[in-house]
């Protein structure tokens, strides 16, 4: 019974973690892929990693990390069941792809946070372990971009140079560490708030039975909607 709850509990937070994941992509992320500069990359990866990892941390099962980016790519994919031309099919496929690569780096950088440390040389691991997670799905990413363009043809601007190349991993890199420094504190300060609480914060048990599909069901909405308008 006690492995049944269990395996519940965690198809429910892959779900709604996924979903919030594709959600936000569906929404604020594509709105970020009509900028320049790959912004969108630069704020919804960290984000979809402080997703999975909190996942984990409610799961307590590492492989809900690869999951929850699969679902979040799968919400995505539903694009293709739409009529789009080329460059919209690269706007499907590129942060569906990203998403993917994205989710192996962080299940692979997850060891690194379970790490036990003083409370000063845990911080410095876990810096080092999103400083990994950033330079490795990026460089993931630029090879993908060169197999995708030896079969289009089209020379992704990533590749267009060497210093474009460096700019994307490093320069770009740093602009998203930045956004994972912010959501860092932001995530230490709730844990030392709550830790302050005379009494722990309780959740309902039927709160994730609700949230999970209704944030499925938003999520899914958010993709076919503006395909239909």
């Amino acid at each position: 019974m006690n492995n049944k709850k269990t395996l519940k509990n965690t198809v429910l937070a892959v779900i709604f973690f996924g979903a919030v994941w594709g959600l936000l992509e569906a929404t604020m992320g594509y709105l970020l892929h009509w900028l320049p500069g790959m912004w969108s990359g630069l704020v919804m990866f960290p984000i979809g990693s402080a997703l999975m990892y909190w996942a984990y941390q409610n799961t307590g099962r590492r492989s809900a990390i690869l999951y929850v980016g699969l679902l979040a790519a799968a919400i995505k994919a539903i694009n293709f069941a739409f009529p789009v031309h080329w460059e919209g099919l690269m706007r499907v496929y590129t942060p569906m792809i990203s998403i993917i690569l994205e989710s192996l780096t962080v299940f692979a950088v997850s060891y690194l946070f379970e790490k036990k440390a003083s409370p000063v040389n845990q911080t410095l691991i876990h810096l080092g372990a999103i400083v990994l997670a950033i330079v490795s799905w990026r460089t993931l990413f630029l090879a993908n971009q060169a197999v995708q363009s030896a079969i289009s043809g089209n020379l992704a601007a990533q590749l267009s140079s060497f210093e474009a190349s460096a700019r994307f991993v490093f320069v770009n890199g740093a602009y998203e560490l930045l956004v994972f420094a912010i959501i860092y504190i932001i995530y230490r300060s709730i844990q030392a708030l709550l830790a302050m609480r005379k009494e722990p914060l309780r959740t309902p048990n039927w709160l994730m039975y609700v949230l999970s599909p209704l944030t499925f069901v938003f999520a899914v909405l958010a993709v076919v909607i503006p395909n239909l308008l």
